[in-house]
């Protein structure tokens, strides 16, 4: 099998060596790899993954290359620096936009006499495409046509950048997590409130119809696990946590009964992290019904609920909290899609591998890819 070399562009403040470092002393928050985002494991499918570098900076770069990206809305000085990986490389693999217009435009900046392929994927770009400025839409499309593959990690996102880039191919590149963990052990709730966990600090996160829907509901325990809410007024029985480590994620995770996930119309499927974690570690889920999230989990694995339908979504608290054995099916089915279709990081990883060696002209892997696990039917 021939090994390929794939260079890894995140944005700065993701180098590798201070990820793991973090990552050992329980720093990360969440269910993560060593290694950012489970990229490392490309390895066992044949290729070398290389990831970007942070350089020490001093006052003035610093904010040379603040100015830079203010002015450009992607970091050119932290592509420029790793100029020497990019042009080394195979193919680059690419987190978001602003990394992929960085690689994009250094590419096009200075030449070199090898180029890579480029894997170019964008998150929050074609929500944010009609806000943006006629100026930064032309650069942007320049840049984005040259990339071998714009990837995108929802459908609805796939159908956006189909429809602005059409002579693109355009891939949706499913987004996975960390997933060797067993699940936590869930107590019947006969006899006490039901606890609801809600995190994160997506910028699609609907906050409001979730307070509405629980705000001094009797029997209904709720902790907003996140840095976007600071103060809450007339709702006794919510509360705004912070997890500052691992353990202490964990043990919220431990605590909650529901972990639901309202948000906002997005095109980028916000909120798949958090599903899949409450997933991995064995949380029923009810989320709002947007984002293209059923690509990842379908009905009778998730508890979908319409956006902005406070009513409908304590209903269907309501609903799970009466129905013991509504709750264990959605967490045995929800585990059981996600090793199926391999929504880990390795599976990530892999989904990367598979699409570089066709742009390479080299056999997809074929038997390569690891055996599904054993999952708990609980």
């Amino acid at each position: 099998m021939q090994t390929i070399k794939a260079y890894v562009h995140l944005a700065y403040g993701f180098d590798a060596q201070k990820w793991n470092q973090d990552w050992k002393d329980g720093k990360k928050i969440g269910l993560n790899e060593e290694f950012p985002y489970g990229y490392h494991h490309a390895a066992v499918f044949g290729a070398r993954v290389i990831y970007s570098t942070d350089r020490r900076e001093n006052a003035p770069q610093k904010l040379l290359r603040y100015a830079l990206r203010l002015l450009c809305g992607f970091d050119l000085v932290h592509a420029w620096r790793n100029r020497q990986k990019i042009h080394a490389a195979d193919i680059v693999w690419t987190h978001t936009e602003s990394q992929s217009l960085a690689v994009l435009c250094v590419m096009r900046l200075f030449k070199a006499a090898t180029k890579p392929k480029i894997i170019a994927q964008s998150v929050w770009l074609y929500d944010e495409w009609p806000r943006l400025n006629p100026v930064k839409k032309l650069i942007y499309r320049r840049l984005l046509r040259s990339a071998d593959i714009l990837s995108v990690l929802s459908p609805l996102n796939q159908e956006r950048a189909s429809q602005l880039f059409p002579q693109q191919r355009v891939e949706l590149v499913k987004f996975g997590i960390k997933a060797d963990f067993e699940p936590l052990p869930k107590s019947p709730l006969t006899g006490r409130a039901v606890r609801v966990l809600s995190l994160g600090n997506d910028r699609h996160r609907d906050w409001d119809t979730l307070i509405d829907a629980t705000r001094n509901q009797p029997g209904t325990e709720v902790k907003l696990a996140t840095a976007s809410l600071t103060r809450l007024n007339n709702a006794s029985n919510i509360t705004i946590v912070h997890a500052q480590t691992h353990d202490e994620l964990l043990a919220l995770f431990d605590w909650a009964d529901l972990v639901v996930v309202t948000l906002k119309p997005n095109l980028h499927a916000s909120g798949i992290t958090v599903i899949e974690e409450a997933v991995v570690l064995g949380v029923p889920v009810i989320c709002t019904r947007v984002g293209g999230l059923e690509a990842y989990f379908r009905g009778d694995e998730v508890f979908y609920v319409e956006g902005g339908d406070p009513a409908q979504l304590r209903r269907a608290i309501q609903l799970l909290t009466r129905d013991e054995a509504g709750r264990q099916a959605l967490r045995a089915k929800a585990r059981q899609r996600l090793y199926a279709d391999d929504l880990t990081s390795t599976g990530y990883a892999r989904r990367h591998v598979e699409l570089s060696k066709q742009l390479l002209g080299l056999a997809p892997p074929e038997a390569e890819r690891p055996k599904t696990r054993q999952i708990n039917a609980f």
